[in-house]
Formats: C-alpha cells, sequence, structure tokens
C-alpha cells in the first residue's frame, strides 16, 4: 500500500506538471529542423527542446524516483566518445534501455542531452531528482550532459549556443541565478567531468556571463555593473 500511494503521488505530481506547463515551454512549439547555429547575439532563451514523446522514450520506474525542487545547473558530459553521425534518437532510447537495466536508477540520470549538433533532447522530468555514479547528492540540480567525451573531443560552437539557451531557459523558469552554474567536478572529487576542453567554459566564467547578458538582453535580468549577475525573474 505504501509503494502505491508514493507511485500515485508520483503521478500526480508529474500530471500536475504537465498541465500546468508555460505558454513559452519550448517543448510545446514545432520542431525546426537543421537550424543553422546562430549568432551569440541572436540566440534566445527559449531554444527547441525535443520531448521524451518524440524520442519514444519508455515509462520511468516510478519506485526509484525522488522529488526535488531545482535551485542550480549543473553540467556533465558522457565521458564516452560520440560518433557525430550516429542517429541521436536511436542513442537516447538505447542509453534509457542501458540506465533502466544497467543502473539502479529511475530513468536517464540527466535532465537533459545535448547531441553533437547542439539539439537539445528532455531526459528526466525536472522535478525529479537525477543520478549520478560519484559521491555527490545531486538533488535540487538541474543536470545538462553534452554527449561525447571531452577530455579528448572540443565542443563546437552549436553545443556551446545549446548550453547558453538551456541554461537561461531553466534560469528563468526555475527562478534560478546564473551565479549557481557548475559542474560535476565542481561537486566531486571522483570525477574530471564534463572534462577539460569543456570545463574551461566553466573556468573561465563563459557560461555564466553568456547567459546573464542573454537574460539581461530579453528583460529577464536587470544590467548591473557588478560582476555578480541579479536574481532572475519568472517574468519580463
Amino acid at each position: 500500500m505504501k509503494n502505491l500511494l508514493h507511485t500515485l503521488g508520483i503521478l500526480f505530481v508529474l500530471f500536475s506538471l504537465s498541465c500546468s506547463a508555460r505558454a513559452d515551454d519550448p517543448r510545446s512549439k514545432p520542431m525546426q529542423e537543421d537550424q543553422p547555429a546562430k549568432e551569440a547575439n541572436m540566440l534566445t532563451s527559449t531554444p527547441h527542446i525535443i520531448s521524451r514523446v518524440e524520442w519514444e522514450a519508455k515509462t520511468p520506474n516510478y519506485d526509484l524516483m525522488k522529488l526535488h525542487r531545482p535551485d542550480r545547473i549543473t553540467l556533465h558530459h558522457g565521458g564516452v566518445k560520440h560518433d557525430p553521425n550516429r542517429d541521436s534518437y536511436d542513442y537516447m532510447r538505447a542509453l534509457q534501455s542501458w540506465c533502466l537495466r544497467d543502473r539502479p536508477w529511475c530513468d536517464i540520470p540527466y535532465h537533459y542531452v545535448i547531441n553533437m549538433q547542439g539539439k537539445i533532447f528532455e531526459a528526466r522530468n525536472d522535478m525529479l531528482a537525477g543520478d549520478t555514479n560519484t559521491e555527490y547528492d545531486p538533488t535540487g540540480h538541474l543536470l545538462i550532459d553534452v554527449v561525447g567525451n571531452y577530455e579528448e573531443q572540443v565542443p563546437n560552437q552549436a553545443q556551446l549556443d545549446a548550453v547558453v539557451q538551456l541554461m537561461a531557459f531553466l534560469c528563468r523558469k526555475y527562478d534560478v541565478s546564473p551565479d549557481t552554474i557548475a559542474s560535476h567536478k565542481d561537486y566531486s572529487k571522483q570525477t574530471s567531468c564534463p572534462g577539460k576542453n569543456l570545463y574551461k567554459y566553466i573556468e573561465n566564467g563563459y557560461f555564466i556571463r553568456e547567459v546573464t547578458q542573454l537574460l539581461e538582453r530579453e528583460g529577464y535580468l536587470k544590467e548591473s555593473k557588478d560582476s555578480a549577475p541579479a536574481n532572475v525573474s519568472g517574468s519580463k
């Protein structure tokens, strides 16, 4: 009975979230295929996100779900060198199958996955805490994964733009400060994730700066002369 009530509670929360989705949620907008990478000053905080329905996700394991309140953004990489020609929809299905079969997780451990072309895929529901193979507790973290191994590979501009747009969208959706943007290795001593070639954009402040400027340009943040960004407002 306890397990049944837990499952029903999870289902109710997820149903309520889906019913109350914001009109500007990019998952509700039609997909525009093969768009060229945008110039930095053309980026918006409403990227297209390929939904779980579109990539034909399986049902998660409700018994292993843990609800949380997002309050920060954390960047990961897949840790495996990725073939840019691989079908991303097939990759998402294979990744989910492995997570459900071989790991003690309710679903893909990340909330979003960005492919080699900079397309964004919805993975785990935002309101469910992520998972990790390391010692840190990802509760409260919105986890973004960029496929590939960035100890060896180098992120391209389309991927960097997608990270910026997605982070900006999540900041304004959940009233999260860009100051919270960090990476897996900032919370764990057991990993080099997201790899040196992607981590440098965390280390040099690129993502915080670009996300802050994007939100300021769109009116979600007040422009400030200080280096630290102001709190995000959920509406203009």
